[in-house]
């Protein structure tokens, strides 16, 4: 029986190849015999078949010397392989050897299998040699020789002689042919036990295997897995003591590649058993987990340590709204039973980290994001002093300005919404084209308003001034008369903030409010909602009046041409502003007079 397969070289361009009948009933240490001769190669013992799809190598074993291990391939020992195994089942494999002397590669693409062959001219019934029968290549090509003298070769070395099993080595195969013996086949021949050494890969498919296995066995009383999260297959798993691997190697693929976006972790091209792993050792680095673990609260690391020392069990829903978020960073395996439990592996490295002072820098890195989240609402772009001003104000807090900026440098790129620039802190969507340049030019030579403790806790959490009485003004408002729900009035004070602290046009603002689908039900409601919005502007704390309001920079007297009354609304026209004059259209949209609209009162 035979394979007709083709050579091709590679990187040749037009391709270089040769297309041959060989034999089956084979080793691999015969095959690469007939391939170096087939090829010109030398005739070398350091050859390799290399099944890419299959993650497989086939090589000649050397004596006694460890085989070095692998992650994607495993090592077959060419003498002890029957090529049946994988030349009747694949399509292709790379052929190569390696010597001294760089030699040419070639991909054999395995093309038909035959029963017999009869050559035409041929005296015998059937084929009894390995054949060229084909090749493209040019004119005096550096590698090859004329192909009917190679096929003389073949004919006259490598005749097959139908034997009993035997397992040659290269090194035997190459002496009986100098003994005019041929090449031994057998229809009986099976491959032995030939694995030089598994790859990793190999052995965590094998482990994966063996778990799910487990896995169905045990959900039988048990049941199956949670789909509630984003990585919904790799909570299959219902093994107690679970570690990270065997966590990721139940995700697919794809699951994996979200995991990895979710945690900083470039995959790049890789199987999804390498993946998982690499995944594993990434999110069991300590200096990866401090990281990833700066997104939790302090009351959500309380929850991932409670969850460490009950090991397996099942909170409470009000458990359930601190574990959320462990679970997101992927250190809380779900099960079906809604059951729960941090990878063992991973519970190790969290305590060897606490136990190294992590929940004192978790603290104080906390309160650090906190003031940077403010700072950039509040000056956009500020002396790294002023944010040193703001971090020191709470107990506890580094009071060396040296430590605070070694600590700030701590702060992970991916959190910190702020940049240090030699010695400015620079708003992250300040730094394209140079914003923070034309910020500087625009801001009022005022003191910078410094917020406290308190101030800056509110600021961090609703993302404007919530306890400023404005605010709640406005808030209300939009509770009692527009009967709004209570995430959408949030979210228009938020809006409100944003829009005036940058110090955008009035007109703008009632845009985007309809926008919004917000409409007044009448001219009262437009009036009341004017005032509000105009009291709320003159209160509002300004990036361009570094953090103060226009109230307050109006009693200052300390710069010329800042003293007086609140500052009005503007409106635009054309690439410029202008005053609201008592006689304009009131820019609530109401369409009366400013004086008798929402100017009345100012």
């Amino acid at each position: 029986m035979f394979v007709m397969v083709k050579a091709i070289r590679k990187g040749s361009k037009p391709p270089i190849w040769r297309r041959a009948y060989l034999p089956l009933h084979i080793t691999f240490s015969q095959m690469a015999y007939i391939l170096e001769i087939m090829l010109e190669l030398p005739l070398t013992d350091q050859f390799e078949f290399e099944f890419y799809r299959e993650k497989d190598r086939l090589i000649e074993k050397q004596g006694t010397k460890p085989d070095s291990r692998t992650y994607e391939y495993s090592s077959w020992y060419a003498g002890k392989s029957c090529v049946d195994d994988w030349l009747m089942s694949k399509t292709w494999f790379t052929f190569r050897v390696r010597n001294s002397e760089k030699q040419p590669e070639y991909r054999v693409e395995i093309e038909r299998l035959l029963e017999s062959i009869r050559l035409e001219g041929e005296e015998s019934e059937n084929l009894c040699y390995p054949v060229l029968v084909k090749e493209v290549s040019p004119k005096n090509d550096p590698c090859w020789s004329d192909g009917e003298r190679i096929n003389r070769v073949l004919k006259n070395t490598c005749f097959l002689m139908e034997e009993k099993p035997g397992y040659p080595s290269f090194n035997e195969v190459s002496a009986r042919i100098q003994k005019q013996r041929g090449i031994g086949v057998c229809t009986k021949l099976k491959s032995q036990d030939a694995l030089i050494s598994r790859s990793v890969q190999s052995m965590l498919s094998e482990t994966a295997r063996l778990l799910k296995e487990a896995v169905r066995a045990d959900m039988k009383t048990e049941g199956g897995v949670n789909t509630k999260t984003s990585t919904a297959s790799a909570r299959r798993l219902q093994m107690k003591k679970i570690t990270m691997l065997e966590y990721l190697n139940a995700c697919t693929k794809e699951e994996l590649i979200e995991v990895a976006g979710q945690t900083g972790f470039r995959p790049g091209a890789m199987s999804k058993s390498k993946l998982a792993f690499s995944m594993a050792r990434h999110l069991l680095d300590p200096d990866v987990m401090r990281r990833l673990l700066l997104r939790l609260s302090g009351e959500e690391l309380d929850a991932l340590e409670m969850a460490i020392d009950r090991k397996r069990f099942r909170p409470s829903e009000r458990e359930w709204e601190s574990l959320d978020a462990v679970s997101g960073l992927n250190y809380l395996v779900e099960y079906s039973d809604d059951t729960v439990e941090v990878p063992s592996d991973a519970a190790i490295v969290y305590e060897n980290i606490r136990h190294n002072g992590y929940r004192s820098f978790h603290a104080d890195a906390a309160w650090l994001l906190e003031c940077l989240n403010v700072f950039q609402l509040l000056y956009g772009v500020g002396d790294a002093q002023l944010l040193f001003r703001m971090y020191k104000q709470k107990e506890g807090s580094i009071r060396n300005y040296a430590e605070f900026l070694n600590h700030l440098n701590q702060i992970p790129s991916e959190l910190n919404p702020c940049h240090l620039l030699g010695n400015k802190i620079v708003s992250v969507y300040a730094i394209k084209n140079d914003v923070y340049k034309k910020i500087e030019m625009m801001q009022r030579e005022v003191p910078y308003y410094l917020p406290s403790v308190d101030e800056i806790h509110d600021y961090a959490i609703h993302l404007y001034p919530s306890l400023e009485k404005p605010y709640k003004t406005l808030k209300a408002f939009f509770q009692e008369e527009l009967k709004l729900d209570q995430d959408v009035c949030e979210s228009l004070c938020q809006y409100t903030f944003a829009h005036f602290c940058r110090g955008k046009m009035l007109s703008d603002y009632w845009e985007e409010i309809q926008k919004r689908g917000i409409s007044l039900s009448s001219t009262r409601q437009a009036e009341r909602m004017a005032g509000i919005i105009i009291n709320l502007n003159n209160n509002t704390r300004m990036i361009d009046l570094r953090g103060n309001t226009p109230n307050e920079v109006a009693q200052m007297k300390a710069s010329p041409g800042l003293a007086g009354g609140p500052v009005v609304p503007k409106m635009e026209n054309g690439s410029g502003t202008k005053k609201i004059y008592p006689n304009d259209s009131c820019p609530c949209g109401s369409g009366k007079k400013y004086k008798k609209c929402c100017g009345r009162n100012h």
